[in-house]
């Protein structure tokens, strides 16, 4: 089965494919609502008034700003979706 090209950047192949998934969007704090070396990028999606991102961290929306590209990456979040990616691989029988 060949999997089709999401139409949202945001929306991984597979489930947008299958009809599943929420749009992961890029963001991070505005700036002047925490120190600079606070500001780093999250993957987020959206839940009601406020963004829930990788991390787990739980933001307002009037409190954040959309990346599209660039900013030093949340390494929490970078790792979650790294190992949330990787394929299983099964152990060989002994």
């Amino acid at each position: 089965m060949e999997e089709t090209p999401s139409e949202d950047p945001g929306v991984a192949r597979d489930a947008a494919a299958q009809g599943e998934g929420l749009p992961v969007i890029k963001i991070r704090y505005r700036s002047g609502v925490v120190g600079e070396t606070q500001r780093v990028v999250h993957a987020a999606t959206f839940a009601d008034e406020s963004v829930i991102t990788a991390c787990a961290l739980s933001i307002p929306v009037a409190q954040v700003e959309r990346i599209e590209v660039g900013g030093m990456p949340c390494m929490q979040c970078a790792a979650r979706i790294a190992l949330a990616t990787q394929p299983r691989l099964s152990r060989p029988d002994r």
